[in-house]
């Protein structure tokens, strides 16, 4: 602060700092997280402000988030680390330095009805990770009815997904894809809208900048969407 300024007078300034390393830790089966408001808290990396299972105490099934406000992870809102039968619904995501949604190694996830919102804020490579979903080793995916927009990537499931339904989702304004498939396996693709994504800087380099994306991905059926004005519709490489 510039003594000298009363224009950085210290107390017209608010300052934030966490102390927090995670909101809530999900260490048992058959939990259901409703109704908060988080904010601010100070994850690692790939850490979530809700962080389901993993490390010490491993996957755990079934856990439903719901209908909370979410935001303002310094790595993810929140992380699913394994497990079977997750159900993130009804939340509104958003400010989350990385991902808004992250995790791996599970089956059975349902992901619907969220607002997934002005993720990647903390400049994490986008050729890694970072956006408002990325998901990765999941065998049994529903990503249905979400609102994504204004992140880097606006959904983008990595390597070993497999049958995987992503349907009524609006995928705009992402500085990247909307939807990018990445090597995975039996996925159906229907039903959704995806317009103004791929206009970030690289987003619309060559193919890379579709509102519906599949890379090296198999017995993909995508049907009946509706793309408009992304860098590049619905690519395939």
């Amino acid at each position: 602060l510039d003594r000298s300024s009363a224009a950085s007078d210290v107390y017209k300034r608010q300052v934030e700092v966490s102390v927090r390393e995670n909101w809530i830790w999900v260490g048992a089966s058959d939990v259901t997280v409703r109704g908060f408001t988080m904010r601010g808290v100070a994850t690692w990396a790939q850490g979530g402000g809700i962080n389901v299972g993993g490390y010490w105490v491993g996957a755990v099934n079934r856990v439903t988030i719901a209908d909370n406000i979410l935001a303002d992870a310094h790595g993810r809102d929140i992380s699913l680390e394994g497990g079977t039968g997750h159900r993130i619904t009804g939340n509104d995501v958003s400010g989350a330095g990385c991902l808004g949604i992250g995790g791996s190694g599970g089956s059975d996830w349902v992901i619907s009805n969220n607002h997934i919102h002005h993720n990647a804020t903390e400049d994490f490579d986008v050729g890694m990770e970072s956006g408002g979903v990325k998901l990765l080793h999941t065998d049994g995916l529903v990503v249905a009815d979400n609102e994504v927009d204004h992140n880097s990537r606006g959904v983008w499931t990595d390597t070993g997904v497999r049958n995987a339904t992503f349907s009524g989702n609006r995928f705009h304004h992402n500085a990247n894809n909307g939807l990018f498939l990445e090597s995975g396996h039996y996925l159906t693709v229907t039903g959704n809208t995806a317009w103004e994504n791929g206009w970030g800087t690289g987003g619309a380099a060559w193919a890379w900048g579709g509102g519906i994306t599949l890379a090296s991905s198999d017995h993909a059926d995508v049907h009946d969407n509706t793309v408009a004005w992304n860098a590049d519709g619905i690519t395939v490489i």
